[in-house]
């Protein structure tokens, strides 16, 4: 059978699991950066003018780094999630996000999509995200950001993986139940 839309509480889940990474990225950047230019963390020194002005110029670089990495994450999301429907939040719930019509993969455009729509306005985008599926009069519980995306989100949970050549939205994890029912699948076994 093909799997179910994914409950709002498990996507409300994952959404914030991947929601907390880029922070805790960027955190451990900056700290390590801060540490290798030699910042003061929780000490105060006396320096001279200069000294300040060279160490204010390493940690502006040490931000721009972490802020840079935090973008390349979000980056790398929208292309792992566009491709294989997966995001870290998504692989912990056991959840995939999907072309709602096709149940393939979304592509990088339009996961890119979602999560722009959803970081617009971080306290506005976290609400779209967390409130907008439960006021989906067709069932199948899309948020905003997934009718902008042509987008569904399943619960593959116990999902059989395919036979056929097609995987759909195929796992990266050996052994695990992520792989999706697809219509190709399904034409393939013939309960298309």
């Amino acid at each position: 059978p093909a799997p179910p839309i994914a409950r709002p509480g498990r996507r409300s889940l994952a959404s914030l699991a991947d929601a907390a990474a880029p922070p805790v990225v960027a955190l451990a950047a900056l700290l390590a950066g801060l540490a290798v230019v030699g910042a003061p963390l929780g000490s105060v020194q006396t320096v001279t003018q200069d000294e300040a002005a060279a160490l204010l110029g390493k940690i502006l670089v040490v931000y721009v780094v972490a802020a840079v990495l935090a973008l390349a994450w979000w980056v790398g999301v929208w292309f792992w999630e566009g491709s294989t429907g997966k995001t870290l939040g998504n692989l912990a719930t056991g959840i995939r996000t999907v072309d709602a019509g096709t149940r393939g993969p979304v592509g990088f455009g339009r996961a890119a999509l979602r999560w722009i729509i959803v970081g617009v306005v971080p306290l506005g985008g976290i609400l779209v995200v967390l409130l907008s599926p439960r006021f989906d009069s067709s069932g199948r519980s899309q948020g905003w950001h997934d009718k902008a995306g042509r987008s569904l989100v399943l619960d593959v949970r116990g999902v059989a993986p395919t036979s056929s050549g097609y995987d759909g939205v195929a796992s990266l994890v050996a052994g695990g139940p992520w792989l999706l029912y697809t219509s190709d699948a399904a034409d393939a076994e013939g309960r298309g």
